[in-house]
């Protein structure tokens, strides 16, 4: 691809080491119904899907009384709880994103799913909007559309002014990545929730920060 200028991160599992607090999250969601999250079943299916999307699958599936916006609210306020005790970077990336991002002058933000109210206690701990020059946009500003819909990406290298042709975007979940390539940015996998093979979507895939060269894409 031609010389990369801006960089677009997903936020959770590529930014935001949550992908194990989120496990935890919907541990305890099934653990109070007496039942086992099944992990292997449905992690690659609700990776990067809004929560209320989410709700309104398990709802069904498993005949939980509760309506879809209750058991939305439900996962939110056990979240918050896990995010404020345990949130932090993922490894690699403070190291990846000042030099390869920020000491090569590219463009960058963040563009993912994660709900304000958590986006507001990242922001606490970890100071990510600072980070990013307040380049942080979450799904509430493209009418709460969920990957793989684009809108998110499309609108973050928009409000940025990146050129899609020089930009690239990381994303951790088969939806993300789905959303990248339908916003016409070349996606790369990062495989710390997910392994590789979930990510064969991806124009390229790494195991981890270290591994990526922006220069030699």
């Amino acid at each position: 691809m031609r010389a990369v200028d801006a960089v677009i991160f997903d936020c959770e599992g590529v930014v935001l080491d949550t992908e194990d607090l989120w496990d935890r999250g919907y541990e305890e969601l099934f653990r109070r119904r007496g039942m086992e999250f099944d992990r292997a079943r449905l992690k690659h299916v609700i990776g990067g899907m809004s929560l209320y999307d989410i709700a309104g699958m398990l709802v069904p599936m498993y005949g939980w009384p509760e309506s879809q916006r209750e058991i939305e609210s439900e996962i939110l306020e056990i979240m918050k709880v896990i995010f404020e005790r345990d949130l932090k970077f993922i490894d690699g990336f403070m190291e990846f994103y000042e030099e390869q991002v920020v000491g090569k002058g590219r463009k960058s933000a963040v563009a993912t799913a994660m709900y304000d109210q958590l986006m507001e206690i990242a922001d606490r701990k970890t100071g990510i909007r600072r980070l990013f020059k307040g380049h942080v946009y979450t799904i509430a500003e493209v009418g709460n559309k969920g990957k793989p819909d684009p809108a998110i990406f499309n609108y973050a290298a928009e409000k940025i002014g990146a050129d899609k042709e020089r930009s690239v975007g990381f994303e951790d979940s088969p939806h993300g990545i789905e959303a990248l390539n339908r916003a016409g940015i070349f996606s790369i996998g990062i495989a710390t929730t997910y392994g590789r093979d979930k990510l064969k979507a991806a124009k390229a895939v790494f195991g981890s920060y270290d591994e990526v060269n922006l220069s030699e894409l």
